[in-house]
């Protein structure tokens, strides 16, 4: 019984710390527990990095996300943008009016591991990106493929797992609207450096924030052949590494024309995304093998949910935790914790 006062008494501490006075900044996942059956991954706020900024542990067996505030966006370019094209104009206006939590990191094949066991990374790395996983594994092909028109998840797919194990239901893939909107961070910029691209191959400004492919090299190579490790290039405005280049990223919506996929009047608040496509899900950002034209803010493109590569990767989106969920939360961690106690005490006493 101690320990499930100490959890209830944890559960309404964070809960009075989400809900008092201004919402904590990050919202860490300690995904130690590893991918057990009973594994439990508790949840932690903090105001600000810790002293000396985030650490390896933070890409390996915590993941670490930032609240992003409700505002607007200005999704898509110009004309004017050099490697604009069709699928990203007209410039639409749009309103993110609900807050989440995206990921300061992609998620890592470390953190991948952690959760489901195995299976990602044709470039192996602790640090580096999942990849080679599709939208099917992240989401599942049942339940998780019908999004718009519903919000659930396979319960065995990546986001399952988190779901089940934190008893916090908003875990999910970032929506086309809220990837640019935190990828631009407030810049209307064609890459989030607050810089537009001078090159549709190599960039120097592009090169300090995104591993990307700056060329061919002998050989007919492109010029970068794997990723790197996350966040080994310069955060945008919001602190979040890697939205342009490394791997691209899946997102939550159906892929269609810039128009179609958002539809309806300007301002489009909160869009879903289309309800179906034949291209298959969007995917934003560009990776290593792209070139500087494909890595731009609103550059995007599309592939089969099936499909599984080692360009493409993802990072996760949380909306913040109720304090219902917190409170299921600590009731399962206790529950947990007394029932592995209860099979330690039986083990020793045989």
């Amino acid at each position: 019984m101690k320990l499930r006062t100490v959890f209830a008494a944890s559960a309404a501490a964070l809960a009075v710390s989400a809900a008092a006075g201004d919402p904590a900044r990050y919202l860490v996942l300690d995904l130690s527990d590893g991918a057990r059956d009973d594994a439990v991954y508790p949840v932690r706020f903090l105001d600000e990095p810790p002293p000396g900024g985030w650490n390896d542990d933070y890409k390996t067996r915590f993941a670490v996300l930032r609240r992003i505030d409700p505002g607007s966006v200005r999704m898509g370019c110009g004309n004017a943008e050099l490697g604009c094209t069709g699928s990203e104009w007209p410039l639409r206006d749009v309103e993110i009016r609900k807050p989440f939590y995206i990921g300061v990191f992609e998620v890592t094949q470390a953190q991948w591991n952690h959760v489901a066991g195995s299976g990602c990374g044709r470039f192996p790395g602790a640090k580096r990106p999942a990849e080679s996983v599709s939208w099917t594994q992240i989401r599942g092909g049942r339940a998780g493929a019908k999004w718009p028109s519903g919000t659930g998840v396979d319960e065995n797919s990546f986001v399952g797992r988190l779901r089940t194990r934190t008893c916090i239901s908003s875990w999910d893939l970032p929506t086309e609207a809220q990837w640019e909107y935190a990828c631009r961070a407030g810049s209307t910029n064609s890459v989030a450096a607050g810089v537009d691209l001078v090159s549709t191959g190599r960039d120097p400004g592009l090169d300090r924030v995104a591993r990307y492919s700056p060329g061919i090299v002998s050989g007919g190579r492109h010029g970068m052949q794997q990723h790197a490790d996350v966040g080994s290039f310069e955060p945008n405005a919001w602190g979040l590494y890697d939205m342009h280049g490394n791997v691209a990223e899946w997102c939550r919506d159906w892929f269609a024309g810039r128009s179609s996929a958002l539809g309806g009047p300007e301002p489009v608040v909160d869009p879903p995304g289309p309800a179906s496509s034949s291209r298959g899900r969007a995917v934003r950002g560009g990776s290593w093998f792209d070139y500087a034209r494909l890595c731009r803010s609103a550059s995007r493109t599309f592939q089969a949910p099936g499909e599984a590569n080692p360009r493409t990767g993802f990072r996760l989106v949380c909306g913040p935790p109720t304090e219902e969920e917190l409170g299921a939360a600590a009731a399962m961690a206790a529950d947990v914790a007394e029932r592995r106690a209860e099979s330690k005490a039986a083990g020793r006493s045989r």
